[in-house]
């Protein structure tokens, strides 16, 4: 036993002594902490770039009951529009000045139309209203 204690600890010093594993200990843990904090700060950088303009949102909704409680907030403007111009704003997108179009036909089927992508933290932002206004709806009418 004696014997493998020492043929042990000559192979730690000799190993441990090398350059290559003083360097790969210090540079490993800095290339994770690159690995795992870089795509979040790209993500970052990328939503700071595209929330710059504000979105003007126009909304089409028959009843008017979520369209009356949509709030603008500072990367969104919502504007209701009539009946007989959604379908000339809906053809003509890239000529008006909205963004987008958000038809509401019930509260299960919304459409939303653009003629470029729309980026997933203003979907998200319309869909976590659209979801608080029929929320507040639903409790309102259970009391």
């Amino acid at each position: 036993m004696d014997k493998i204690w020492l043929i042990i600890k000559r192979e730690y010093s000799v190993r441990v002594r090398k350059k290559s594993f003083i360097l790969m200990t210090i540079i490993t843990p800095i290339l994770i902490g690159l690995l795992l904090i870089a795509p979040s700060y790209l993500n970052t950088v990328s939503s700071d770039f595209e929330n710059e303009n504000t979105k003007n949102i126009a909304i089409y909704e028959k009843n008017f009951f979520i369209t009356s409680s949509m709030m603008n907030s500072d990367e969104i403007n919502f504007t209701q529009i009539p009946s007989t111009e959604i379908q000339k704003i809906k053809n003509n997108l890239e000529e008006s000045s909205f963004d987008a179009v958000l038809e509401i036909i019930d509260d299960d089927t919304i459409n939303i139309f653009s003629n470029k992508q729309i980026s997933k933290i203003t979907l998200k932002e319309i869909e976590q209203k659209i979801s608080d206004i029929i929320e507040k709806r639903n409790y309102k009418d259970a009391n």
